[in-house]
């Protein structure tokens, strides 16, 4: 399914009508400054964006398939903050080959920083929420495969799949929140070589950490997908919250090898039914 022109912002101006505002942080980001920011008034007045991203909470909503920024360099915000994405890293290639499935490409040694890795706030939320459209590569083993992660140790958070702990598939998908260790928040449902998955995490100090996956069916059906809650991860992080994607802080064993066509981060925990709303609008481009 193809979008119509008129839901593929091509300009500032374009997201501020979505979202009836925020012009000032949207401008500081075309304009190379890249801090990132909390989510406008205006944003959080505004109930649903294209694709199902609620705008309430929305930190940053990178789409590599919507018109708009400069693949080589730039992987827009979508969300009108500024979050931009850094591109420029060698080993970080933009795919263009299928319309609708346009994505960035990782070779296992380099990593997409968002808003030039600036931390989100020094009060860390009481929730938050990851959401990504993935596809891993046929490279398995004890690796972390890392898609939306910290830059750093400190304050650690992460979501990766190619679970080391896990000798027998290493193809799981994985939390972490403050590097809480062992028994590392981890699913049970494979995802599968060269097939685009959706993973998401949301975090709340009232109802722990929850995993949501589902690996190839256009429906969440209990057969491909999965929701796992881990109720006993309620501590806040412990400092701020920075983000990049495809690895976690500088260690190459935790780089992805595969593709990322969406990131998407809120600063609340989104409700099941919010997450599968997401998947409900996105589905269609990766799944026909």
């Amino acid at each position: 399914m193809s979008h119509a022109d008129e839901d593929r912002p091509t300009a500032v101006t374009g997201r501020r009508q979505v979202l009836g505002g925020g012009a000032t942080a949207a401008g500081a980001g075309l304009l190379g400054i890249s801090t990132l920011v909390l989510p406008s008034a205006a944003a959080a007045a505004s109930p649903l964006l294209p694709d199902g991203v609620s705008a309430a909470s929305l930190v940053f909503h990178l789409d590599a398939s919507r018109a708009g920024g400069t693949p080589s360099t730039t992987w827009l915000d979508l969300s009108g903050n500024g979050n931009h994405g850094d591109a420029t890293a060698l080993g970080v290639t933009y795919d263009a080959t299928l319309p609708d499935q346009e994505h960035y490409s990782f070779d296992g040694t380099a990593v997409v920083p968002v808003g030039s890795g600036s931390v989100l706030t020094a009060a860390p939320p009481d929730g938050y929420t990851k959401m990504v459209w993935f596809r891993r590569d046929r490279a398995s083993g004890a690796r972390h495969d890392n898609l939306i992660s910290a830059p750093a140790a400190s304050a650690a958070h992460f979501m990766w799949f190619n679970a080391a702990a896990d000798a027998t598939s290493h193809q799981l998908v994985t939390a972490g929140h403050n590097s809480v260790a062992p028994g590392i928040p981890r699913g049970s449902l494979v995802v599968g070589a060269d097939v685009w998955t959706f993973a998401a995490v949301t975090f709340s100090t009232a109802g722990g950490l929850s995993l949501l996956t589902n690996t190839s069916d256009r429906s969440w059906a209990a057969s491909t997908s999965e929701i796992v809650v881990f109720g006993s991860y309620v501590s806040p992080l412990s400092g701020g919250m920075a983000f990049q994607l495809g690895g976690f802080a500088a260690d190459p064993d935790f780089n992805l090898w595969g593709d990322i066509a969406v990131a998407v981060v809120h600063e609340r925990a989104l409700t099941v039914d919010e997450v599968k709303a997401f998947y409900a609008a996105t589905v269609d481009r990766f799944h026909a």
